[in-house]
């Protein structure tokens, strides 16, 4: 059970976090590295026996969300984390990209291969970025960019044709 895939400072809990708080987060941290001229990355840290979890009833998820959180925390101890949904957390890191494998190995290995026997299994999503803060700034923070993103992909934001589900052009695949 558990899984790590990778693509391209202080604890809040946010109970019931909208999507416009998250996006506030996240340009939140795309500002204090864009500030520091650090790469940023975003793990996200799910839960998988969320359902029989949340058959149990809220209590279950909450003594099992507080389990998650310590985890992570002990985890990586200097990393910024937010709850991003039942039973999900949001992991930041900041700084130069040579660090970021050794980060993002600490996470997964803390998480998955030195974890209690009996303690529920995870799946970890990985997002890393060294550059390009300002344009996805600018998307999070104009409601009518964000849109177009949402629907289109960049290919919307440039104007070029195609774009649907996540910017995927079933023309880019022939």
């Amino acid at each position: 059970g558990h899984e790590i895939s990778c693509h391209g400072w202080r604890w809040e809990t946010h109970a019931g976090m909208d999507a416009d708080t998250e996006r506030d987060i996240i340009a939140a941290e795309m500002e204090a590295a864009r500030a520091t001229g650090t790469a940023l990355a975003l793990g996200l840290v799910h839960l998988n026996e969320a359902e029989p979890i949340a058959a149990d009833g809220p209590e279950a998820v909450a003594a099992a969300e507080t389990a998650l959180a310590e985890r992570i925390a002990s985890a990586v101890p200097d990393s910024r984390v937010e709850r991003f949904g039942e039973l999900t957390y949001g992991v930041f890191f900041h700084g130069p990209i040579p660090d970021f494998d050794a980060w993002a190995m600490q996470l997964r290995d803390s998480l998955t291969l030195a974890a209690a026997p009996d303690a529920p299994t995870v799946s970890i999503g990985i997002a890393q970025s060294d550059t390009g803060y300002a344009e996805a700034d600018e998307v999070l923070r104009d409601a009518d960019k964000r849109a177009i993103y949402d629907r289109y992909g960049e290919q919307g934001l440039r104007g070029q044709p195609g774009g649907g589900a996540a910017g995927f052009d079933f023309a880019d695949a022939i």
